[in-house]
């Protein structure tokens, strides 16, 4: 079982602190951007949906706090040339920027740079350009035919196993 499995196991039986004690200790021994931004889903999922996730065991929230600001200070050092993780911080950066710092303004405008990063890096990217579209304009004409042409990318990438999967297809079937 690899190690993304692995957590998609560990996500669906709540056990969100293993979950992320298992991918930090990953992260560190072998990291690489697809770890990067599970450890930040994981960390930002849990904090933004504290009291309403399933959690099957003890865990403190200031432990999730924690490794969302060395996961998030990680990929800014390491992985900002990559859009799909450019894409995941600045969609979370997006809908919660408080975690990361109290100068919500930078935040909000350093996501709205990682979503206008990742979409012009891929423009063929029809979920990179639908939330970039959404994050900077709203519902106009061009972001609704993007919402129609991402809808089957969205099913068919986010259609594995894991609270990410299930998040993702939710929030992006627009």
């Amino acid at each position: 079982m690899n190690i993304i499995d692995k957590i998609n196991d560990l996500e669906d039986k709540g056990l969100w602190k293993t979950a992320l004690l298992t991918l930090a200790l990953s992260m560190e021994q072998n990291p690489d951007q697809t770890k990067a931004y599970r450890l930040l889903f994981i960390c930002w999922h849990t904090l933004i949906e504290w009291g309403h996730l399933n959690l099957n065991e003890d865990a403190e929230s200031e432990l999730f706090e924690e490794h969302l600001k060395k996961i998030t200070d990680t990929i800014l050092d390491k992985y900002m040339n990559d859009p799909e993780v450019n894409f995941y911080l600045g969609y979370m950066f997006s809908i919660v920027s408080y975690y990361y710092s109290q100068n919500h303004d930078l935040w909000e405008k350093k996501s709205g740079q990682m979503l206008e990063f990742a979409a012009t890096s891929e423009p063929n990217n029809e979920i990179f350009q639908m939330v970039n579209l959404g994050n900077k304009n709203g519902h106009n004409e061009q972001y609704l035919k993007y919402c129609k042409l991402a809808r089957p990318k969205v099913s068919a990438l986010y259609s594995g196993k894991g609270q990410f999967n299930l998040y993702f297809r939710q929030v992006l079937s627009r």
